[in-house]
Order: structure tokens, then C-alpha cells, then sequence
């Protein structure tokens, strides 16, 4: 065999190994990351959570928005804002099927139109709290997209005190969901939004 050949064998074998370690290193991620979404506290009664100046909600799920209105009704912040809703959706469409008075809805509940993403929810939460003068958010999500939420929400909003308070979605029960192809994609997807995330910010850091 010749010296070409040869490298060419040891090359190919080195990038398997490398490929086999990469993807040992990103199930026990994976591991780590389902176990800390399964054991987030502030699931287990809305009050129980605690009090904070404003509430924000990011949209995605009827569970979060009725969450964070029980919240609002329970004096878990003065007011309400419901983050990331598209300009051609009424705040009454967003609501349907929610217990909420007239009164709450006028005084206290806000419609957030600016964001599309996770990032720009947390630009328009930035915006929103200075108005409000708030210095602390009970932040409402999924409890699947509550790590990335909450890590874009501290470094973009490093003065402000975040409490995470993350919802279960009655469509999406985590029991067992190695054995659902459908929820094992969504997971292991936000678990890359995650990481890639995570990579983002730290260059970010690394090129100030």
C-alpha cells in the first residue's frame, strides 16, 4: 500500500472516531439537557411562583397564555405582556378560551407584535420593561424551550431579574418520549437551538 494510501486509511479512521466521540458527547448532552427540563421548578402550582414586577409570556401554545393569566390574576405581576403575536391576529383571538375579565384584559394584558423569534422576544421585552420601569420578569414557556429562553432572556437582559416559570403542554406529555419519533425530533431540535445558542453567545463574547 502506498504512504498516500496509507494516510488516507489513518485519516478516515481518526474522522470516525471523531464522529463516534462528537455523538457520545451530544447524547449525554442531550441526557442532561431532558433531565433539567423534566425537573424545572414553578410547574407544580401557580402559586407557588414567585412575584415579580411584569409577566411575559412567549407565544407558541394556549397552555402558556392561560398559565401566565392565572399568574396575572394572582398578583404574580402588574401587568401582562404576551410576547411575539403576529400583526394580523386580534389580542381577543389570543385570549379565546381564557378566563380573563374585561377589566384585566383592558388594564393589565399587552399585546407584543414586534418579535418572530426568541431573540426578538427578548428585544421586545427590553423595550417593553423600560417603559414599565419593571427590574424583574416571571418569564412564561414551554418547559422544553425554557433553557434557551432563559439563557438569551439573563445575557440580553443582564440587570433584570428572570424567574422562569415553565408549562407542560397538555398536547406534548413527556413521559416516555424516547418512544415518540414526532417528539423526540421537536426535543432533540430545540436541544440543537440550544447548543447552537449557547455557541453563538460565547462568540459573541469571545469577539467583543
Amino acid at each position: 500500500m502506498s504512504i498516500i494510501g496509507l494516510m488516507f486509511r489513518r485519516f478516515v479512521r481518526l474522522l470516525m472516531l471523531l464522529v463516534f466521540l462528537s455523538g457520545l458527547l451530544w447524547v449525554g448532552g442531550f441526557a442532561g439537557f431532558m433531565a433539567s427540563v423534566l425537573h424545572q421548578p414553578g410547574m407544580e402550582s401557580p402559586a407557588k411562583a414567585p412575584v415579580a414586577d411584569v409577566i411575559v409570556v412567549l407565544t407558541g401554545g394556549a397552555d402558556r397564555i392561560a398559565a401566565a393569566v392565572d399568574l396575572l390574576k394572582l398578583g404574580k405581576g402588574r401587568k401582562l405582556l404576551i410576547s411575539g403575536i403576529p400583526a394580523s391576529v386580534p389580542l381577543a383571538d389570543v385570549l379565546s378560551g381564557v378566563d380573563v375579565s374585561e377589566f384585566l384584559r383592558e388594564c393589565c394584558i399587552i399585546a407584543g407584535r414586534t418579535a418572530d423569534n426568541t431573540k426578538e422576544n427578548v428585544r421586545e421585552t427590553q423595550e417593553w420593561i423600560r417603559t414599565e420601569g419593571a427590574s424583574s420578569v416571571l418569564l412564561v414557556t414551554a418547559n422544553y424551550h425554557m433553557p434557551r429562553s432563559l439563557l438569551l432572556f439573563r445575557t440580553g437582559l443582564p440587570d433584570t431579574i428572570i424567574f422562569p416559570y415553565p408549562v407542560s403542554p397538555s398536547q406534548m406529555h413527556l413521559d416516555l418520549w424516547w418512544m415518540n419519533p414526532a417528539r423526540l425530533r421537536l426535543l432533540s431540535g430545540e436541544y440543537n437551538k440550544y447548543l447552537a445558542t449557547l455557541l453563538d453567545l460565547r462568540w459573541e463574547t469571545v469577539h467583543e
